[in-house]
């Protein structure tokens, strides 16, 4: 009797003990999708951080010598750390406003037709910048470098110089390359800011000014796909698709 007595008392044991390990496995798997949950609710409050914590704005316009309006240019913004972080053309009143920006060290690059170009340093310390003029000057002997960024290199185009036979093309202030066309492309590993700058080479060898700096980098292939994901994308919507991924896991969780 005792004996029947210690087996059912093992069995019971035993049943307890597949309990707790199936109670067990079923609190690992909730923890899972409990984990993706966060992480998805802190990269929402990171997006949406973003589109109202930035709130300055540098505004004004491109006159001529004469201080009237300029006509249409075409404008380039660096912040501190010369990353590129908008181009934009004016309409033929010259103006132009760069919004949600933060307070930091700011270069705008302006070009115009006919040789005009200009760079204009900016501050923002918690308050706007507007009614900034800026007056472009003209240099027929400079080229004017665009970049396009992208994955494995950066791709650089420039104006011709009428007088040039060929161009130096400067990387960090050195030449890397010497061209007969109007473009090149610099394959550089992606991540870091290089800064570019185009001289002309005249009939008689001498370099003409170098262009204005334009800065760049290669770009990792993840980061194409997100910047395209967000200019289709405003963050707000993005913010609140995000939010609603986290809604559904928790749901998910709790059945």
């Amino acid at each position: 009797m005792k004996l029947n007595q210690t087996l059912d008392l093992t069995d019971l044991e035993r049943e307890n003990l597949n309990h707790s390990i199936i109670k067990s496995t079923r609190s690992k798997k909730g923890i899972l999708p409990i984990l993706s949950a966060v992480k998805l609710l802190c990269l929402s409050i990171l997006i949406l951080n973003n589109s109202y914590g930035q709130k300055l704005s540098i505004g004004g316009q491109i006159t001529n010598e004469k201080g009237k309006k300029f006509g249409v240019a075409r404008i380039v913004l660096y912040n501190g750390k010369k990353q590129k972080l908008e181009e934009q053309s004016t309409s033929s009143n010259g103006k132009f406003k760069f919004k949600k920006l933060e307070s930091d060290n700011y270069t705008i690059n302006v070009y115009g037709d006919g040789s005009f170009s200009a760079t204009e340093k900016v501050s923002l310390d918690g308050s706007n910048v507007n009614n900034l003029k800026i007056n472009p000057s003209k240099d027929g002997s400079q080229p004017q470098l665009s970049l396009d960024l992208q994955s494995g290199g950066v791709s650089l185009s420039w104006t011709s110089v009428s007088s040039a036979k060929g161009y130096k093309v400067f990387r960090n202030n050195e030449v890397i390359k010497e061209a007969t066309g109007l473009s090149y492309f610099d394959a550089v590993k992606g991540g870091e800011v290089y800064n570019y700058s185009i001289a002309a080479i005249e009939s008689d060898g001498a370099i003409g000014p170098r262009s204005l700096t334009e800065y760049g980098k290669a770009l990792f292939l993840i980061l194409i796909r997100l910047k395209f994901m967000l200019k289709k994308m405003p963050p707000i919507f993005l913010g609140v698709w995000l939010m609603a991924q986290v809604l559904i896991t928790f749901i998910e969780t709790a059945n």
